[in-house]
């Protein structure tokens, strides 16, 4: 090897060390390809909804998608979103569980007929291998409500599906069919919002209501609380 190659080699190695580390991704830029995965995980639910013959289905519900309130969110709804609902920050429902069962089944009868007699509909002309017809499939959400006409305060995926395409229509769904109405007083926590974690099936199991768990929240996130389990209050199987 000549003392010009070994000089080469050695700059080289040098360069190599004193290279500066990659610069991180910055907020803007992260949330801006959040958002730029929900897009595409939404318009992809559309065209499986709009690409396949539904002629025949029931009802197909509100057609007015409600738009996501963003305000205080810690995420964008598909992808990263941090639940308002947390270990520490619950109360038992008590005298709220009456009240709350009959509001998840008013909020039931609006998404059903998007979510299982439209988007799940749609899913069924699919080839079986696709993965959307994965039987397995389920996306839970959290429901954040206000307190004047039950409009989406913030809405997002606590447990994902692994299908992000699933994950959007169910996220389409629940948007779509917002507002449900003036929630009852015994079910707003302190904070003037309405909180509820619903599960959504791909198999028979859809959007049952059984499959709801409705949460009131402390006036103080931050203190201590001696944590009881919340059991669902759904009636529908």
């Amino acid at each position: 090897m000549t003392s010009r190659s070994a000089s080469l080699m050695l700059c080289g190695v040098l360069v190599a060390c004193v290279a500066p580390p990659r610069e991180p991704v910055r907020p803007t830029e992260q949330r801006a390809r959040w958002e730029a995965q929900v897009a595409s995980a939404d318009r992809r639910a559309d065209e499986v909804m709009h690409s396949v013959a539904i002629g025949g289905a029931g009802g197909t519900g509100p057609a007015t998608e409600a738009p996501l309130d963003s305000a205080g969110s810690d995420g964008v709804g598909l992808v990263n979103y941090v639940p308002s609902v947390r270990v520490g920050n619950i109360v038992a429902l008590n005298a709220a569980r009456r009240p709350f069962a009959e509001y998840l089944n008013r909020m039931h009868k609006r998404f059903h007929p998007l979510f299982a007699d439209s988007f799940l509909f749609s899913l069924d002309h699919l080839p079986p291998s696709d993965p959307l017809n994965d039987q397995h499939l389920a996306t839970e959400l959290e429901i954040v409500l206000d307190e004047h006409s039950g409009r989406v305060a913030r809405l997002g995926v606590t447990t994902p599906s692994g299908n992000d395409t699933f994950d959007a229509g169910v996220l389409q769904a629940v948007r779509r069919a917002a507002p449900f109405g003036a929630p009852p007083p015994e079910i707003v926590s302190p904070d003037g919002k309405v909180y509820v974690h619903w599960v959504f099936h791909r198999n028979e199991q859809t959007c049952s209501t059984f499959n709801a768990r409705p949460f009131l929240l402390r006036p103080d996130p931050g203190s201590a609380v001696v944590e009881r389990p919340v059991e669902n209050v759904g009636t529908q199987k």
